[in-house]
């Protein structure tokens, strides 16, 4: 049961699908960030300055 609520809980507080880049915006901080890809773990201002920071444009 505990880990059903901590999973719960867990999707509630970061929703969101991925992009193609396997990253999305977070409405609680505007940051874009990515759970997949090159980029994993990392956090940007913008979809664009993940892009500059090695998604490429064809990723």
């Amino acid at each position: 049961m505990a880990l059903l609520v901590g999973i719960s809980a867990n999707l509630f507080a970061h929703g969101g699908g991925l992009d193609r880049h396997g990253c999305h915006n977070d409405g609680s901080t505007g940051e874009y960030h990515c759970h997949q890809g090159p980029l994993a773990g990392q956090s940007f201002p913008s979809e664009q300055a993940a892009v500059d920071q090695g998604l490429g444009a064809g990723s």
